[in-house]
């Protein structure tokens, strides 16, 4: 989500963390224990570590397709490839790249393996994003909503508004629900601050049991926890927020 984006980028400009957005590296090299990358348009930038994390691709070639009669990997919702009784996961399908993905793919491969009639459903997959402040993210972002559906509402919990924030001293971030429809169902949910990819799995549960956002608003949580953002962006979808911080 691209305000969550923002969030993301203040924090760690906060933090006087340098970054190059929109930047290609043109090259890199290692020299004496330090990695040197070069920037088109940008000067070279030095640091004692480079992660390259540039994405990844299908990769099936020297799996022997061409032996069962196929040329490409791809899947029906059982993870059946086009050759009867031969199935894929992970990868090389080429759907969610993550490793829990995966691991639920093999399940219901297995499963239709043995006999069973189980499909797998990519809709309510979580997204983790183990930086700090953590980054989660379920359903569609605000914008992929909004060209979707003509009724979108949106609500927002700061971090900060929390008892439990500040005892944790970790103040930073948001709850973001986007719901859709006068029946408030749930489009999609986004969470910047602390224990980010713990929390998203309520709100992943919720979409995958068809909530709407009277369903959250109707949950009590404990206090003092950070699971009552959840609850407190959905009251503020409807117009119902009381806790909300005003603004001066």
């Amino acid at each position: 989500d691209e305000e969550i984006s923002q969030t993301f980028i203040r924090e760690l400009k906060k933090r006087q963390v340098t970054l190059y957005i929109g930047t290609k590296v043109a090259s890199l090299a290692i020299n004496d224990g330090m990695a040197y990358a070069r920037l088109e348009g940008e000067k070279e930038v030095s640091a004692d570590i480079a992660i390259v994390a540039a994405g990844r691709k299908r990769n099936f070639n020297g799996l022997g397709l061409e032996r069962i009669g196929l040329s490409d990997v791809q899947v029906n919702k059982k993870m059946e490839t086009a050759a009867e009784g031969i199935y894929a996961v992970g990868d090389v399908v080429g759907k969610k790249m993550l490793a829990h993905v995966a691991s639920r793919e093999g399940i219901v491969a297995m499963e239709n393996a043995l006999g069973h009639n189980v499909n797998m459903d990519y809709r309510f997959v979580p997204s983790a994003t183990f930086t700090d402040p953590e980054v989660a993210s379920v359903g569609l972002n605000e914008k992929q909503a909004r060209k979707e559906h003509e009724e979108v509402n949106v609500g927002k919990f700061p971090f900060r508004a929390l008892s439990k924030s500040h005892i944790l001293d970790d103040i930073a971030g948001e709850v973001k629900i986007i719901s859709g429809g006068k029946d408030g169902k749930i489009l999609g949910a986004h969470i910047i601050g602390p224990h980010a990819t713990e929390l998203i799995h309520e709100l992943s549960t919720a979409m995958a049991l068809g909530a709407r956002l009277r369903d959250l608003t109707g949950m009590i949580h404990a206090h003092p926890t950070l699971s009552e953002a959840l609850t407190e962006a959905a009251s503020a979808a409807q117009g119902l927020a009381i806790h909300l911080p005003k603004r001066k």
